[in-house]
């Protein structure tokens, strides 16, 4: 079973196959006639709050019907097994169709939530402007940092912090908005906390022939959110002089 599981299962704590391995045999037994199904439903409870890979559970009880019920010789007992498993593979299927129904709708929500950040970030006059509806939608749309740096066109000068948002950062955030020298503006803005982070970065020319450079930070949106707000960060930039 732990085999079958192939690692994915620990979000059912600790000798999980142990647990449902003595519950099938009070099951199959009769001293408790609903324990099997009773730690199976708590199992998926866990899984699925974890956001674990549930249609590995399917090989679980492969490999307990292939372990398991060929070593049962009676045959009361042998049905009330495979009873038991048929029962199983109906709550695993009915979890994982709720599984998907649940992404279905938060990558719905996504969406609207990306609307509604590209509606406002492209009307958006200037910079002023953009910096109060991105510091509104995009952390809505699940981006809590990002900023936007900007490159004089046609000169070897400073980048600008144009607008930027980052959460509890370890310095004040308006140590931020200043110059750097371009090579490093990306490590100087991005780069200044402790911890760890991923950002997606694109190019986006401002109107007047300066180069935009965009970073938001890779968390909840999926990957099609980014390559829709590059479009609508590269469309409101065009605008702003």
């Amino acid at each position: 079973m732990a085999r079958a599981g192939r690692g994915s299962l620990g979000a059912a704590g600790a000798e999980w196959e142990s647990r449902l391995l003595s519950a099938a045999a009070d099951q199959i037994r009769a001293t408790r006639p609903d324990a099997f199904l009773r730690a199976y439903d708590e199992f998926l409870r866990r899984l699925r709050a974890s956001r674990s890979d549930i249609s590995v559970c399917n090989d679980v009880l492969g490999a307990l019907r292939t372990r398991l019920v060929r070593t049962i010789g009676d045959i009361k007992q042998r049905t009330r097994a495979e009873d038991m498993l048929h029962e199983a593979r109906i709550m695993t299927s009915n979890a994982l169709e709720s599984v998907q129904v649940a992404a279905r709708l938060r990558a719905w929500d996504d969406s609207k939530r990306i609307m509604a950040a590209g509606a406002a970030i492209v009307s958006a006059c200037n910079l002023a402007d953009l910096a109060a509806v991105t510091a509104v939608h995009l952390p809505q749309a699940g981006i809590e940092r990002y900023c936007v740096l900007r490159v004089p066109h046609g000169a070897d000068s400073n980048a600008e912090v144009a607008v930027a948002q980052f959460p509890g950062a370890r310095r004040a955030d308006t140590s931020r908005f200043s110059k750097f020298p371009s090579s490093d503006a990306l490590r100087e803005v991005l780069l200044q906390d402790a911890d760890e982070r991923a950002f997606v970065i694109f190019a986006a020319p401002f109107a007047n022939g300066d180069q935009g450079v965009v970073a938001l930070e890779l968390g909840r949106v999926e990957g099609f959110g980014y390559e829709t707000l590059r479009q609508i960060f590269t469309s409101a930039l065009s605008r702003i002089p």
